[in-house]
């Protein structure tokens, strides 16, 4: 990443130096420069968002004038002088709309708003639901794996503003925002204040799969299966995803996220 910024000609200070080691501890960068980053065999949350991170505040700080979010060719092999950015697995980018505010979007195409979960009260409920009655943001579904045996978990899934205009959003989990504020945050060298001007709840109740939802596809999984309801009881009958359709993170390196 030092070299990068050498290469883009971006300002870098001695003041981010001491959080660089914490940054690879945590597993959000990689040892060696992220130019080696292959989105393609990547199944870390914490390594992705590492890569979008520091890319997208290199594309916005090589250039005086900014970097516009509404040039794909940024995340799909770059374009003049910021090349290599390729958007990592597990997320997708697009260019979102709400009303006339325009915006980039890294997001994560296993939030699934037929699926259920439970809510704080042990209840289920779908995402679909949780954001229509609730106004609370949905949930994703993770599953740790340690080579041997997965061990799946829910998290809550909110959004974060990349930059001070909110031209870049990603969606996030709760537990991986906590440790972005602690280990990523510290890179970022001038005011990050944001204005919020996007909350949470009005991004979601935009989201185009949310939009889109009726009675003939809400139950419906894009594995093709079928969400079922809960049982009489109020059990959630469990519904097993392909490898497309779930997040995977190594429990060996990924410890701090079971906490």
């Amino acid at each position: 990443m030092k070299a990068s910024i050498r290469r883009f000609n971006v300002p870098y200070s001695s003041v981010v130096a001491p959080y660089w080691n914490n940054a690879v501890t945590k597993g959000f960068l990689s040892p060696t420069n992220l130019e080696n980053f292959d989105s393609l065999e990547n199944n870390s949350l914490e390594r992705s968002l590492g890569y979008i991170f520091f890319n997208t505040l290199r594309a916005r700080l090589s250039n005086e004038r900014g970097v516009s979010h509404r040039n794909l060719q940024i995340w799909q092999g770059g374009v003049n002088n910021v090349t290599g950015f390729v958007c990592p697995k597990p997320w997708k980018y697009e260019i979102k709309r709400i009303s006339a505010r325009e915006y980039g979007c890294f997001y994560l195409d296993c939030v699934q708003m037929g699926e259920y979960f439970y809510d704080d009260n042990g209840d289920p409920i779908r995402n679909y639901d949780k954001i229509r009655n609730q106004r609370r943001v949905p949930y994703m579904k993770v599953c740790y794996t340690d080579g041997n045996r997965e061990m799946p978990n829910d998290f809550v899934l909110n959004i974060d503003h990349l930059l001070q205009d909110d031209t870049y959003l990603v969606e996030l989990s709760k537990v991986l925002h906590d440790l972005k504020t602690d280990y990523l945050d510290p890179f970022i060298t001038f005011q990050t204040q944001t204005s919020r001007n996007l909350p949470p709840i009005t991004y979601w109740k935009n989201r185009a799969d949310y939009l889109n939802v009726d009675d003939n596809n809400i139950d419906e999984c894009k594995c093709l299966g079928r969400f079922l309801p809960p049982t009489a009881a109020g059990n959630i009958i469990d519904h097993t995803h392909d490898d497309n359709n779930k997040i995977i993170i190594n429990i060996g390196k990924q410890i701090g996220l079971l906490r």
